[in-house]
């Protein structure tokens, strides 16, 4: 399961002693995730291309990876994972499957709301198939999850 957002934003794209670019956007999300609730583990460095955080659950865990891309365009990128553990993959991955689909959808709404700010602007929203296939014309202004 994979949710993608793109996004514009006021924040630096560019910095002289920051690698990789995004800390303080990185910070205002890690800001507004755990303001609802989350324990989250980073913002991290992700081998200098981007910022990752990862919420635990049991079962399962949602990850979530900020980055400043220029595929088509110059666009920061948020794309949300959820990983399961060996167990559930085998045995209960139909039970965490649910619970991880209602923690995506609460995660997203976290992040589409701390987008909701005049700082950001071209908000869109992608189902992992529509992305990956490079439909880009499929999007929604709220998450797919």
């Amino acid at each position: 399961m994979k949710t993608i957002v793109s996004f514009n934003s006021d924040f630096p794209t560019v910095s002289e002693n920051e690698m990789p670019v995004g800390l303080e956007l990185s910070q205002y999300i890690y800001k507004a995730l755990t303001k609802a609730g989350y324990q989250i583990v980073g913002p991290n460095d992700r081998e200098g291309w981007a910022w990752d955080f990862v919420v635990q659950k049991e079962g399962y865990q949602i990850e979530a990876i900020l980055g400043y891309v220029s595929d088509n365009q110059l666009q920061w990128l948020i794309t949300t994972h959820a990983h399961f553990s060996l167990i559930n993959k085998v045995f209960g991955r139909k039970v965490a499957m649910e619970k991880s689909k209602l923690e995506m959808s609460d995660f997203c709404g976290v992040i589409n709301d701390s987008l909701s700010d005049e700082k950001f602007s071209h908000i869109r929203w992608y189902a992992q198939d529509s992305f990956d296939n490079n439909e880009l014309d499929k999007w929604s202004s709220s998450p797919l999850a």
